[in-house]
C-alpha cells in the first residue's frame, strides 16, 4: 500500500471547518465540539491529505446506541 505526503495545504483547515458544520448540523446538541486533529491540523507540517476530526459528545451512550460492528452487536448498557 503506498502512502502519500504532501505539503501542507492551507485549504485543510478550510475542508475541517465546512464538514465539522455539517456534522453538528446532523448530531446537533449532541455535539459538545469537533476536533481538527492529526498532520494536517499542524500549520506547516507535510501530511497524508486525509482530514482527522474528533467529535467530543455530551452523551456517548445515547449517540452510539447500539452499534453494529459486522455481525456482533455492542450494547452500551
Amino acid at each position: 500500500m503506498d502512502v502519500t505526503v504532501t505539503q501542507y495545504n492551507e485549504e485543510w483547515n478550510l475542508i475541517f471547518q465546512e464538514e465539522s458544520r455539517k456534522i453538528k448540523e446532523i448530531f446537533a446538541d449532541a455535539l459538545i465540539d469537533i476536533h481538527h486533529i492529526g498532520s494536517t491540523s499542524v500549520p506547516g507540517l507535510k501530511a497524508k491529505p486525509i482530514i482527522d476530526m474528533m467529535p467530543v459528545e455530551r452523551n456517548i451512550r445515547r449517540t452510539l446506541k447500539p452499534i453494529w460492528m459486522g455481525k456482533k452487536h455492542l450494547s452500551l448498557n
